[in-house]
């Protein structure tokens, strides 16, 4: 159970960087490659790829674009869910596992 715990902990802390990062840049910048340079990375041309335009459509999602965000990539649907819920996830296992306990559950 507590690999379990950290495992959505470190998860949920990936997945909120990475929604950050969409609301942090916008498409444009995304496709300039400010993330990369934000990093310290040197910008590359992208090879094509079934990730191609990930990041941008999730920038377009986090300003409300959905319907530009689909167009970019069909896998952001999936991937922009999934990353809305390993985040609250990790959330959430957070609190639980910060939380002070009230007891051990037994009656006396």
């Amino acid at each position: 159970m507590r690999a379990r715990a950290w495992l959505l902990g470190i998860l949920g802390v990936l997945a909120g960087l990475v929604l950050w990062l969409s609301f942090s840049f916008s498409p444009s910048e995304v496709a300039a490659g400010a993330i990369q340079a934000a990093f310290g990375l040197e910008p590359s041309d992208c090879p094509g790829c079934a990730l191609c335009g990930l990041s941008r459509a999730f920038s377009f999602a986090s300003r409300g674009e959905w319907r530009v965000a689909g167009e970019l990539n069909r896998l952001f649907f999936p991937a922009y869910g999934l990353s809305w819920l390993f985040a609250l996830s990790g959330a959430w296992v957070g609190v639980r596992q910060l939380w002070p306990k009230r007891g051990d559950g037994k009656m006396s």
